[in-house]
């Protein structure tokens, strides 16, 4: 009980922190000349950014998808040595590929970042087949990589987080990658997730999934089913990995 007040404070004081920021700096949102919903904000104190970046404006491969990116990222602490930086957290919500959930999204993202992450939540497409989504996360992974320099990212740590279908997703990209790297015109090496953790993920596809992601990210496509059934792929090389679920998870 005492870690949940302490976990749900931290995100409060987290929170609070970046309200402040925001209403000190009196910043209006800036209109890109890519996307007019663009929204981005520079902060001076030690949060130093808070960015939403929609992703078909750096990728012609996403020009019809409405996918973005918010990063959370502490700027540089005169504490540590100049050249420090942070590893890399996606955080990637669930919500069945139906929606994505905030639940699962912010206080996660506020999590990892109060314990040394920089942090990129991703807002992918729902209701849409693979491999819109995981194309998504692939270009999120190479933002990241691209932009390590200027969010104190280390590029060669690249971590994700998936809760429920979004474990799924996230678990499922780990067998594709280098397909899609092939598809996205990406460099492999640049999206490769060095670690991952999966939250009460959606594994299987077969028998024994849950309805509506098989539904969602397969339209019921056998080869889908097959391919995203990630029990099936795991290799000597799959992405280490820690799982955890809860005691009613169904």
């Amino acid at each position: 009980e005492k870690s949940n007040i302490s976990y749900k404070e931290n995100n409060k004081n987290i929170e609070s922190k970046i309200n402040s920021e925001i209403d000190r700096s009196n910043l209006s949102d800036e209109k890109s000349n890519k996307s007019e919903n663009k929204i981005e904000r520079e902060f001076t104190g030690n949060f130093d950014c808070l960015k939403k970046i929609y992703l078909k404006d750096e990728y012609e491969i996403l020009k019809d998808s409405d996918a973005y990116i918010e990063i959370y990222a502490y700027g540089q602490c005169l504490e540590y040595p100049e050249d420090y930086k942070r590893y890399p957290m996606l955080v990637v919500a669930g919500g069945g590929y139906d929606f994505v959930s905030d639940r699962e999204k912010l206080p996660s993202a506020f999590a990892f970042l109060a314990h040394g992450f920089n942090c990129v939540s991703l807002n992918y497409s729902c209701k849409t087949a693979y491999p819109i989504p995981h194309i998504e996360v692939a270009c999120a992974m190479d933002y990241i990589h691209n932009h390590a320099d200027k969010y104190g990212f280390r590029v060669d740590k690249k971590c994700m987080v998936g809760y429920s279908a979004g474990g799924h997703l996230v678990a499922s990209y780990s067998t594709v990658y280098k397909e899609i790297a092939e598809l996205a015109h990406l460099n492999p090496d640049h999206i490769k997730p060095y670690f991952q953790i999966l939250s009460y993920p959606v594994i299987s596809l077969g028998e024994y999934s849950h309805e509506g992601t098989r539904i969602n990210i397969s339209n019921n496509d056998s080869a889908i089913i097959d391919k995203l059934s990630i029990e099936k792929h795991i290799t000597s090389d799959y992405t280490p990995t820690y799982i955890w679920t809860t005691n009613d998870d169904t």
